[in-house]
């Protein structure tokens, strides 16, 4: 396709497309960050996961609003666990959060919220305490 007729086609695509993953991927490929942000933050089934993906390679005016989306849903998950597994589980969503840019403050934030929130957890409190 020539270069000229991308932008046009590119616009079709966008309207034309209810696949958000192949949106999400196009968005990334095409460096189109208000719509690759405005995907990432209507999702809501793999947060964590396009985050984590897409955060290192975006502007940095669109982590904090990301990171604090993906604890949002680690707060809502950690809400609705009930047993060790899913500690596990959440436990690890935050190690791996805290090491993109700039979450580590707001992991350390999280965790410390869990802690006070679900403090009759014993199980809970000693996932969160293998945490660094």
């Amino acid at each position: 396709m020539p270069q000229k007729e991308w932008p046009a086609q590119y616009e079709l695509i966008k309207k034309q497309s209810d696949d958000e993953d192949f949106l999400i991927r196009l968005y990334a490929a095409e460096k189109d960050y208000p719509a690759l942000f405005q995907a990432i933050m209507d999702e809501g089934y793999n947060i964590q996961q396009l985050v984590k993906s897409h955060l290192p390679n975006m502007p940095v005016e669109y982590h904090e609003p990301l990171l604090q989306r993906a604890i949002y849903e680690l707060a809502n998950e950690a809400s609705r666990a009930s047993n060790r597994k899913e500690y596990t589980q959440i436990a690890s969503r935050i190690r791996e959060l805290a090491k993109l840019p700039g979450a580590r403050v707001l992991t350390e934030a999280l965790v410390t919220r869990l802690r006070s929130e679900y403090r009759k957890r014993p199980a809970f409190i000693e996932e969160l305490s293998k945490l660094p």
